[in-house]
């Protein structure tokens, strides 16, 4: 849209200060931004890998025998962003007492 209008009016309207754009423009990314992009990309990779069913304690595990050396807190931060749950195992509740059927309850 700058080619059409210009940056000025494109700034005024946003009501940010051209320089903010051009400071945004010339900023390269961090080292930590890189790798996560990177990382995400093999934890993906692995989750798919795996029908969908690995978490946060199993994914960083298969990394690292791969070779990737990744920690389980980056793990967890970066499937957060990805938006991805591992599956977790169905609970059932234990009863360890029988139901009195001819009990009458009073509620």
């Amino acid at each position: 849209m700058r080619d059409k209008w210009g940056l000025q009016p494109i700034c005024t309207i946003l009501k940010i200060a051209p320089n903010c754009y051009y400071r945004y423009k010339r900023k390269i990314p961090s080292n930590r931004s890189i790798l996560d992009e990177i990382l995400k990309v093999e934890i993906s990779r692995v989750y798919r890998e795996n029908y969908s069913c690995y978490g946060v304690n199993k994914i960083p595990i298969t990394l690292n025998k791969e070779g990737v050396t990744i920690a389980r807190c980056t793990v967890a931060r970066l499937m957060r962003q990805l938006g991805i749950v591992g599956k977790s195992r169905a609970h059932k509740k234990v009863v360890t007492t029988k139901q009195d059927k001819t009990r009458i309850a009073l509620s």
